[in-house]
């Protein structure tokens, strides 16, 4: 019946061949990442005759469409930087008459509004409940959603070194007020409500030429900044700086050489490279946890993985691939699981459960473990056979897992089948597998995977098409765009008639 119904939805449209096309699947492909927005998803679409433009979708064909064509015509907007604020959708996009704007929209077609003029392509750096902060090749914006909230800082947020390219900030944050960055080798501070900007701190570098000097992590907790920096950028000299805020309040940690290890909180937890000695720092408070326990090479070496509960999960350089474990105790760390080989690990977590999948190069199957709470002893171990993961992600109370199925190859040991297996975890419950889909596409990476109301999207990094699945076989499918009265040219009308019989049968039971 199901095989009959699809020939017959086939012939009516290879039969209807004229000059417009009434409903005809007409395939996008995502070109940005997707957001949520009043429980849908929101993104740039690339449509081969209305260019780059914010596209909507509620998870069904049907309910997928273009929302705005900005630029009109085939001429991109190429909107970027999505974001909510306030109850609005906003995000950067350009067209001929504007150039580069920022824009709100409610989600309806005609709420479309232009809010304040940008240059270039703008990115979103920062941002809290009131404000969001914007930044394109050298200038810094903020707004709150209205035109006259809208303007341009005078923020320094890039350097000219020896007349080479300029190094635009890389990072950002607001702490108390104030939005602190780093540009290069400097630490700023912008006081938001003067509009001025003030240098607190050059960080040294000793070699000329050098010019490596970097920030590789910063965080705060209430009353410090804590920023991980490389003094030397050829040799890659690890130093802890600790900030109030002012040049006199910003010193490098006593004893020298710790490293940020993970956050929890108001606190964090660092190690030393000298000795592998585990501290705590609260607030303005550094205190030792734990005297080293080898000659610095656990610390040294450490490379965190995974951080939940105030506990950070590392492993270190080696011949084998252990995964080790540290809180904020005065407890040693500890072997949290062997490994044998080099590993690829891949974390997520939905409530109190936590998972972890394990894959090493030359083995076709995927290791899958579930822990629940601080537990060290994992209460699910599954493997899969000739699978790959390539993403695991939580949606409501299930996590879902997309792999891709391997098969025995002639020279390289195991080679990619063109084939998807999809699993789901409820949160307490059983795996459970709902969908298997044989040469639809290259399913080798997947990315911009977004989650809203049961529904999952995701688009492959092969063609960029997106798809949705909200757990079941028959949801598990391509989006289209569906366009009505819509002329198609006769190769169009071409590549399209395959697109009917593509959607129903991903639709329908395997």
């Amino acid at each position: 019946m199901k095989l009959g119904m699809l020939s017959i939805f086939v012939v009516i449209f290879i039969l209807a061949p004229g000059s417009v096309a009434l409903g005809a699947m007409v395939p996008i492909k995502a070109c940005s990442e997707v957001v949520a927005y009043k429980g849908e998803a929101y993104f740039c679409g690339e449509h081969h005759q209305k260019g780059r433009e914010v596209f909507r979708s509620n998870g069904q064909p049907e309910g997928t469409f273009l929302l705005h064509d900005i630029d009109l015509g085939p001429g991109d907007s190429s909107p970027s930087a999505f974001f909510e604020l306030n109850g609005f959708l906003y995000f950067v996009a350009e067209n001929t008459a504007s150039g580069f704007s920022l824009w709100r929209s409610d989600g309806t077609p005609n709420s479309l509004t232009r809010i304040a003029s940008l240059s270039r392509y703008a990115m979103l750096v920062v941002r809290d409940t009131e404000r969001v902060f914007l930044q394109d090749h050298n200038k810094l914006f903020v707004t709150d959603g209205t035109p006259q909230g809208t303007r341009k800082l005078d923020a320094i947020v890039n350097q000219y070194i020896g007349g080479l390219t300029p190094v635009p900030a890389t990072t950002y944050f607001l702490n108390e007020g104030d939005l602190f960055y780093v540009s290069f080798d400097k630490l700023y501070k912008f006081n938001i409500a003067t509009n001025t900007n003030s240098e607190v701190f050059s960080f040294p570098f000793e070699l000329q030429g050098c010019y490596g000097a970097r920030l590789n992590q910063a965080m705060s907790i209430p009353g410090r900044l804590i920023i991980e920096h490389s003094s030397d950028g050829c040799n890659g000299d690890l130093s802890v700086w600790l900030s109030d805020g002012t040049s006199v309040g910003t010193r490098t940690t006593n004893p020298p050489g710790l490293r940020i290890l993970a956050a929890f909180g108001n606190d964090a937890l660092l190690c030393s490279r000298e000795d592998s000695a585990y501290y705590r720092l609260s607030g303005v408070s550094l205190s030792l946890l734990r005297t080293g326990v080898d000659a610095g090479q656990l610390c040294s070496s450490t490379q965190v993985e995974f951080s939940r509960n105030g506990i950070a999960y590392f492993s270190r350089e080696g011949p084998d691939d252990d995964l080790w474990m540290k809180d904020l105790s005065t407890r040693p760390p500890k072997k949290f699981m062997s490994f044998q080989k080099r590993m690829t690990r891949r974390y997520a977590e939905n409530g109190n459960e936590w998972y972890m999948s394990v894959s090493s190069f030359g083995n076709a199957d995927e290791k899958f473990f579930r822990f629940n709470g601080l537990s060290s002893e994992p209460s699910m171990s599954v493997t899969f056979d000739t699978q790959r993961l390539i993403f695991m992600y939580p949606v409501n109370n299930q996590l879902y897992m997309l792999f891709r199925d391997l098969v025995p190859g002639s020279n390289t040991g195991y080679a990619v089948r063109e084939g998807w297996m999809f699993w789901k975890l409820p949160r307490g419950g059983s795996l459970e597998f709902f969908k298997r889909m044989d040469a639809q596409e290259n399913a080798h990476s997947a990315r911009r995977t977004w989650a809203e109301g049961g529904r999952m999207y995701f688009q492959l990094s092969y063609n960029g098409y997106l798809w949705h699945s909200n757990g079941t076989s028959q949801s598990t499918y391509r989006l289209s765009y569906l366009v009505p009265d819509f002329p198609l040219t006769p190769e169009q009308q071409a590549a399209s008639k395959f697109l009917p019989a593509i959607e129903l049968l991903l639709m329908d039971d395997d």
